[in-house]
């Protein structure tokens, strides 16, 4: 069959969806920046940097157990994206959930993968196994924190138990395969690999990664209380035990809330949960400087990813790291 004119194929329409996308996301980050920014500029003066540094840092390393199970995830399926393509496609997502309707975050990570010819249904269920794993620890986190922290709220605890069930249940193998199939337009191989390869075992794997990054995230609230000043009894078990549980509660109850980077409920839970330990004016400015500090550090690793010259190597973009 002979090729359509040149003049048909549109080669301008994928990049015009780049631009598009670009302007969409850095239009929502700028805004929630100075909206921040606003808010924390009668208590900037107080913060620390060096200890803001060390949080900001703390976060972003604290997702990489995340990334590694996507790429595990990847992998089942077949799919050998190197890891800067992973990083890269994981961080850039992170930028979309600013967006309303966090549509944007699936879209941004499938898009990215593409470069490696994994399928878009196999990227979509991959996003969402990874991202929902993610909330069910969390929420598993934040229900022991707040028992080691023995929470007298009991609304709290209740939410806690309530986004464990409604993040988890998806992710359990006998829910999980026929929901993928049902959702995913996946070809027979695909679905026998689902079959063959998402059991306990990757579930699993999944649990004790992403608890590594629930405690680096609840460090990195920490490192904002230090840089306060605050007055929270950091020797103490239990208070770690609050924080660790209040970070995780926070964006597990955000994101299930659907709101742009769950804003005003990650900073109502945010609160509520370090009521004990904090002033609410005191735990309402740390939880403006964590989303601030996790927001910039989410922009800075995507743009140093982009920038990497493995990245922007023809040799990764051009070839399929397809598992045979």
């Amino acid at each position: 069959m002979a090729a359509p004119p040149s003049g048909l194929k549109r080669p301008w329409l994928p990049r015009a969806f780049q631009a598009l996308v670009l302007l969409l996301v850095g239009g929502f980050l700028a805004q929630t920046l100075w909206n921040h920014w606003k808010q924390l500029a009668p208590h900037a003066w107080k913060a620390q940097p060096g200890w803001l540094i060390a949080a900001g840092g703390i976060y972003a390393l604290g997702l990489l157990p995340c990334a590694w199970f996507w790429r595990r995830v990847l992998q089942q399926w077949g799919y050998r994206v190197p890891w800067t393509g992973v990083l890269g496609a994981y961080y850039w997502g992170h930028l979309g959930k600013y967006v309303p309707g966090k549509a944007l975050v699936v879209v941004l990570r499938t898009a990215a993968l593409r470069a490696y010819r994994v399928p878009v249904a196999v990227g979509v269920l991959s996003v969402f196994y990874e991202t929902l794993t993610m909330m069910a620890v969390g929420a598993a986190v934040a229900v022991l924190g707040l028992a080691v922290a023995g929470e007298a709220q009991l609304w709290l605890v209740a939410l806690a138990l309530g986004c464990a069930l409604v993040a988890l249940l998806p992710t359990w193998p006998p829910v999980f395969l026929p929901l993928a199939r049902w959702a995913g337009k996946l070809s027979t191989g695909e679905e026998q690999t689902l079959q063959n390869h998402f059991g306990w075992p990757l579930l699993l794997q999944g649990w004790a990664a992403m608890f590594l990054c629930w405690v680096a995230l609840g460090a990195s609230l920490a490192g904002v209380l230090w840089a306060l000043g605050t007055p929270w009894p950091a020797d103490s078990l239990t208070a770690w035990a609050r924080v660790i549980a209040a970070s995780a509660l926070a964006v597990v109850a955000g994101f299930l809330s659907l709101l742009p980077g769950g804003i005003a409920v990650r900073e109502t839970v945010l609160v509520a949960t370090l009521g004990p330990m904090l002033s609410p004016p005191q735990a309402l400015v740390a939880a403006v400087w964590l989303r601030l500090l996790w927001l910039v550090s989410e922009l800075g690793a995507t743009i140093m990813l982009y920038v990497a010259p493995r990245w922007l190597s023809p040799g990764e973009n051009d070839h399929a790291h397809h598992a045979t």
